[in-house]
């Protein structure tokens, strides 16, 4: 079924991009920097940590997208991505730190609307279909296969060709449920954040 949708995903962006000249196709990659948590304002876990022994997850994410102009400064713009996210899953157990270690790689489909060029504003929904699982030594069951959640971010166009930008992915879908060791806590229910950092490029 994943991969069905995915498919139809490419099928729909190649047949649109053949049939309207004016659109164009880009490629991106970058740094992800992630966690799991309950959410970015309740909960934001350490996300945007740049320690190597933390338990914050530092990966990269690659993928392709499409423009499509709607009206004056404002365009329909769908991505692909293989995104790496989740936790450090070599982060040394410590009871004052949350215990979950799961690395967690995803085909990603932001749905975003881009507002405006130099600089840009990008919001949109996302949808994720998981296709590896690495744990550590704490092991709370299988996280679920489908995420989706709200993606926004900032970037620039230099030029025609080369743009950057500066992401943030908070998922709504409770991917693993984590249990709490003190009788006066709740469970965790844990979804996915993610800071990317892309530089991307436009073939036309």
């Amino acid at each position: 079924m994943n991969k069905n949708l995915i498919l139809l995903f490419v099928i729909f962006i190649l047949n649109t991009s053949l049939t309207i000249g004016q659109n164009r196709f880009g490629v991106f990659a970058g740094y992800n920097n992630s966690t799991t948590g309950r959410g970015f304002l309740n909960y934001m876990h350490g996300l945007g940590s740049f320690k190597s022994d933390t338990w914050i997850n530092q990966s990269f994410h690659i993928g392709a997208l499409y423009e499509h102009k709607l009206i004056n400064h404002i365009t329909f713009r769908p991505k692909i991505e293989y995104s790496i996210q989740g936790n450090n899953p070599n982060y040394e157990l410590n009871s004052n730190f949350p215990p979950s270690q799961y690395r967690l790689s995803y085909i990603n489909m932001p749905i975003e609307i881009k507002f405006f060029s130099k600089p840009y504003i990008i919001l949109g929904p996302q949808v994720g279909f998981l296709i590896s699982t690495k744990k550590g030594e704490a092991d709370y069951g299988d996280p679920k296969n489908f995420d989706y959640g709200l993606s926004t971010g900032v970037g620039y166009d230099f030029g025609k060709k080369i743009f950057c930008e500066l992401n943030f992915y908070q998922g709504i879908q409770t991917i693993l449920i984590e249990p709490s060791f003190n009788q006066n806590n709740s469970d965790k229910k844990l979804k996915n954040q993610v800071i990317q950092f892309s530089v991307g490029y436009y073939f036309n």
